[in-house]
């Protein structure tokens, strides 16, 4: 009985690869002779954000003069349709490839901004791998927006990770609106609810900070009320020092 299962078992795999060996000696050429009907973008993230829309990449193939229709795929460059995609200042990833109907499908992701840097020099995005992105004229997004100084190795790096443990955190990534970075790199925050500001100072040790500022905003804050200090300053260790109107100097 082993011995006919064994020859079974050959004689299964013999026919297997004579089949994948006639698909690819016929099929293929079948494949790459197929004429292009037609192309369909397919904005895979298109729910996420609206930075990027079919029609602008129909027209970016045409204005690099990308042809397409009506060729065999074997004489679409695949690899340059791509390359004309990416030229778009909106798009992350690009993938090319044909349908057994005859049509070229192009798949994009969007770049997604973490952050909006905004001074009176300077209005752009950081996206998601710390590059700098053009602002959309056609579509804003809801990011934090950081105002004041701006250090290019400072809002890639130490505020980039700070920004994006805010956005980790369900509480935080809606109370903070804005950041503002002073000279020394010292940060303060804008929160959404209250008419405060918070002094956070160094991004160092940020976490633990925001740690006894929220246990100080359920605990001190609903007593007093939201809108009694003007500035909360959380420098100091095992401290929240808050100031009032009157008493409220000016941070530099």
């Amino acid at each position: 009985m082993k011995i006919w299962r064994i020859i079974l078992i050959a004689v299964s795999v013999t026919l297997l690869c004579g089949y994948l060996l006639v698909a690819v000696i016929f099929v293929t050429p079948m494949t790459e002779n197929r004429l292009c009907t037609g192309l369909k973008v397919n904005v895979l993230d298109a729910d996420d954000s609206r930075f990027v829309t079919t029609q602008e990449i129909v027209t970016l193939l045409e204005n690099n003069r990308t042809k397409y229709k009506g060729l065999s795929f074997a004489k679409i460059d695949l690899q340059a349709v791509e390359k004309a995609v990416k030229k778009h200042p909106m798009i992350n990833f690009v993938s090319c490839y044909q349908t057994p109907s005859g049509i070229l499908n192009i798949d994009v992701k969007q770049r997604q901004p973490v952050f909006q840097v905004l001074t009176d020099r300077n209005n752009f995005y950081v996206d998601e791998n710390r590059l700098r992105m053009p602002v959309s004229t056609k579509y804003a997004v809801y990011v934090p927006i950081v105002t004041g100084y701006v250090n290019k190795d400072f809002i890639r790096n130490e505020l980039f990770d700070f920004i994006v443990s805010l956005q980790d955190d369900d509480f935080w990534s809606n109370q903070i609106t804005q950041i503002h970075v002073y000279p020394n790199l010292d940060i303060e925050l804008i929160p959404r609810v209250g008419s405060h500001t918070i002094y956070l100072g160094s991004v160092k040790n940020a976490q633990q900070k925001l740690a006894k500022l929220f246990t100080f905003y359920k605990e001190g804050l609903p007593r007093v009320g939201w809108n009694r200090y003007t500035r909360i300053d959380l420098r100091y260790r095992d401290q929240v020092v808050c100031v009032k109107p009157e008493l409220a100097p000016e941070m530099k």
